[in-house]
């Protein structure tokens, strides 16, 4: 097991904050979100497609995660469906077929 990112308290920004999601559950899920980059957009963009839910999913030590930021516009709500999306997208075991790419796959694959 890697040790934690180590920083300096002075630079942590007061209101974003990076948290470790949970492995996914079913076979399905652990077939599409793997702890890769790959893994890390689609589940970001399953979030979105599924479930309107706009966040960012990032890869940090071979772990998915996800950066939330809380600012005056946010309710607990939106945590709330987040967590409820993340955790639904978990243990699905069927996906729709997105019939266009999500943008950043387009920057992997190095295609405009």
């Amino acid at each position: 097991m890697q040790s934690p990112i180590q920083y300096l308290q002075s630079l942590q920004a007061p209101y974003l904050e990076c948290i470790k999601l949970p492995a996914p559950q079913s076979p399905g899920a652990q077939a599409r979100y793997t702890p890769t980059t790959e893994g890390a957009m689609s589940l970001q963009h399953d979030t979105y497609r599924v479930h309107k839910v706009q966040c960012a999913v990032c890869l940090i030590h071979d772990t998915l995660w996800v950066r939330i930021s809380a600012f005056v516009y946010n309710t607990r709500d939106d945590y709330v469906r987040l967590r409820d999306a993340v955790l639904d997208l978990m243990a699905r075991e069927d996906f729709p077929d997105f019939s266009e790419p999500y943008w950043p796959f387009r920057l992997v694959e190095g295609t405009k």
